[in-house]
């Protein structure tokens, strides 16, 4: 009995410390996170603790390196086309301080690995706002509503838009597949499957397309990535057929929203779209090497400077820093070529590229690659930088 004792509380105390240990990650994950959830008094305050605390990490840490210079390209191509076009936004400010602290720009191993605490912690809270959001939905809480308890129409539970609850929704899809696949205990893994299916059912409620697709895309890539072999594989993918075969059902009754935005789109999956683009691609032929300036979009043929985005990111970066800047941005990601190998190996890369995968697709119809006062936006660029230096950080790791 005494024995029993003295194991539980050694454990406990285990376990305490590494809560200790870890505090400082979650609670960075938190600050940043905080900013779009609606709940939360001061959210930008917490938000610019959260962006503060990693500038200082990096400060102190860094050590010279040439490997951040092309993400300095990037921001150059920013800064430009906001001269050349006469734009200034505070936002141009608060992006030099994501790609200063968040890239290589700053780097160091020290550095790195608290980016990959950082990164890690955050992730792991995304399961968290997922069972949050479950019991908005079945507690009638719901932001966009403009009645009382109504989840039927536009679900956004405690984020100030539906969009935002699917991106979050997506990146915990991702998460709990990868938590699935590398969790040993049966009764663990039982409860991460029945949260993850709940988890696609708020994805079908959110009613985004584009978050629903990206993130099926980025837990095939996750499986596929993770199998060894072609049998594990198919196994896999029948397991998870089977699965969701049974809970088909439940999601087709609360799809109304998504059917309807469906036969909206009548066939045109670009339908609600159509007019940010056409400006976007319109004005660009006025501006192409350095677009139209940062933090800026065209609606209504009126030049707005602010959040507005153009419905994409990627177009975004196209249409405010023209082909100079989305030039660069396509070498950086394309460089991440060379992580391919040791993401097969390490486990947490598997996860950060794989919701890298969901950001990249995501982004396609979704704007925040430049919205710097959105958290997707340091999670892009976070994820991003840690995947471009990894080859030089694991083989630093290797020879140490």
């Amino acid at each position: 009995m005494v024995l029993t004792i003295l194991i539980y509380c050694n454990n406990m105390i285990s376990v305490l410390k590494t809560i200790k240990n870890e505090f400082i990650y979650y609670f960075i994950a938190f600050c940043l996170i905080s900013n779009a959830i609606v709940f939360i008094p001061n959210r930008m305050v917490f938000y610019m603790i959260g962006i503060s605390l990693l500038a200082l990490y990096s400060i102190k840490n860094n050590k010279s390196s040439n490997n951040g210079n092309i993400f300095l390209m990037f921001y150059g191509a920013c800064l430009l086309s906001s001269i050349i076009n006469f734009v200034f936004d505070y936002r141009l400010f608060l992006f030099a301080i994501i790609i200063l602290f968040t890239t290589p720009v700053t780097i160091s191993s020290k550095i790195m690995r608290f980016r990959e605490k950082f990164i890690y912690s955050s992730l792991m809270l995304f399961p968290i706002l997922s069972i949050a959001s479950l019991y908005c939905y079945y507690a009638g809480i719901n932001i966009m509503s403009r009645e009382e308890g109504d989840v039927s129409w536009d679900f956004s539970a405690f984020f100030p838009h539906s969009m935002w609850l699917a991106a979050a929704i997506g990146i915990a899809n991702t998460t709990l597949m990868w938590l699935i696949l590398n969790q040993k205990n049966i009764i663990l893994k039982s409860l991460f499957i029945v949260i993850l299916l709940s988890s696609i059912f708020l994805s079908v409620v959110s009613a985004s397309r584009t978050a629903l697709i990206a993130s099926s895309v980025s837990m095939i890539y996750l499986l596929f990535m993770q199998s060894k072999n072609i049998k594990i594989l198919l196994l896999y993918i029948i397991i998870s057929i089977t699965i969701l075969s049974f809970a088909y059902p439940y999601y087709i009754e609360s799809s109304t929203r998504i059917q309807a935005k469906i036969e909206y789109a009548e066939g045109d999956i670009f339908k609600s779209r159509n007019e940010h683009f056409s400006e976007g691609f319109k004005h660009l032929k006025e501006s192409p090497l350095v677009g139209a300036g940062f933090a800026t979009a065209y609606f209504h043929n009126r030049k707005i400077t602010g959040r507005l985005e153009s419905g994409s990111g990627w177009l975004s970066v196209l249409f405010q820093t023209g082909i100079i800047g989305f030039g660069i941005l396509l070498n950086i990601v394309f460089r991440l070529r060379k992580s391919i190998a040791i993401i097969k190996k390490e486990k947490k890369l598997l996860l950060f590229s794989s919701v890298f995968v969901f950001l990249c697709l995501h982004s396609c119809f979704e704007g925040y690659i430049l919205t710097s006062g959105y958290y997707l936006c340091i999670l892009f660029w976070s994820l991003l930088g840690y995947l471009y230096y990894a080859p030089h950080f694991y083989k630093e790791k290797k020879f140490n």
